[in-house]
């Protein structure tokens, strides 16, 4: 039985690590879903025009933070580093955008209904709403269905200087609970984890698992 493994794409952007996950899905024996979310509605209208004839992709327009409610993504000078935080340093606090925001621990907990046999790999790349992320996912134990997380980065909180005075915590809260962020971008391609092998091993894994689970009865 092949196994299936949900992508989560947060912050698609163009669509460039989408576009990465699905060659990476499709060299491996399995059935996959993507889901990507995007707050800005120019890259969101982007992807879904480009990935609407593709059924392995669901693109979402919301943001992503700890709350549900409207928010302002204020918007960077150049295309990329759209943030919901109006003092990150390369966005303009007077240009914005209002976006739902969503729970990724709720939205989560909705719509992926089986949550113990499926491999489920997030990359997340949210301009400093990590913050928001990782606290949501830890608080709500999220966390623990979520066999690999990746990103360009986990410092991105740095970039906000109101988080400043949280990020001591938030960081010791990270590493308390054991969570990893390994590389992969679609920038600096040479630094990426190998996503594959990760994914391998874990199918490996919980089929080794089930084998044994077998065997004991």
């Amino acid at each position: 039985m092949k196994p299936l493994i949900n992508f989560f794409d947060i912050g698609q952007n163009k669509g460039d690590v989408t576009k990465m996950l699905i060659d990476i899905a499709e060299s491996i024996e399995c059935h996959y879903q993507i889901y990507a979310f995007e707050a800005n509605e120019k890259w969101y209208e982007y992807c879904r025009k480009l990935f609407l004839n593709d059924h392995h992709v669901t693109c979402i327009h919301n943001a992503v933070s700890d709350k549900e409610e409207n928010v302002k993504l204020y918007l960077a000078k150049n295309q990329v580093g759209h943030s919901i935080f109006k003092d990150k340093k390369n966005v303009d606090e007077n240009k914005y955008e209002e976006i739902k925001a969503i729970k990724f621990s709720k939205w989560f907990s909705k719509n992926i209904t089986n949550k113990f046999n499926t491999i489920n790999v997030a990359k997340i790349n949210i301009e400093g709403a990590e913050f928001m992320f990782f606290n949501d996912i830890i608080d709500s134990e999220t966390y623990k269905h979520l066999d690999i997380i990746c990103g360009s980065s986990n410092k991105d909180p740095q970039k906000i200087p109101s988080l400043e005075p949280e990020l001591k915590e938030y960081y010791e809260k990270i590493e308390k609970h054991n969570i990893i962020t390994h590389y992969f971008s679609d920038h600096k391609l040479q630094k990426n984890v190998d996503l594959k092998n990760m994914i391998v091993k874990k199918i490996k894994e919980i089929t080794n698992e089930k084998n044994e689970t077998k065997n004991s009865i």
